[in-house]
């Protein structure tokens, strides 16, 4: 029963570092096709509705949230997960 068990954790612990450094990786990859898609979509509603002053910084804040989320939920978070998973 030892025997196995000491068998069977190493391949979990691998798994589960394959699996957050393959969740980090879509993670980059995704993120930075939201972001573009993020900041074209801001770019051509403000081209194309000459937004004030108060449109603009919505715009801003609208983007630096959407940056803020997709950095946390699809690059640090995996990151933190595989990191503190690393020291276990």
């Amino acid at each position: 029963m030892s025997n196995q068990l000491s068998v069977l954790i190493p391949k979990i612990h691998a798994f589960i570092r394959r699996y957050y450094t393959n969740r980090l990786l879509k993670g980059l990859f995704l993120g930075l096709f939201m972001l573009l898609l993020l900041i074209i979509t801001l770019s051509s509603i403000e081209y194309l509705l000459w937004l004030p002053k108060n449109g603009r910084l919505a715009l801003l804040i609208l983007y630096l949230l959407g940056f803020i989320w997709i950095l946390a939920s699809y690059i640090i978070w995996p990151l933190y997960q595989l990191i503190f998973f690393g020291n276990k």
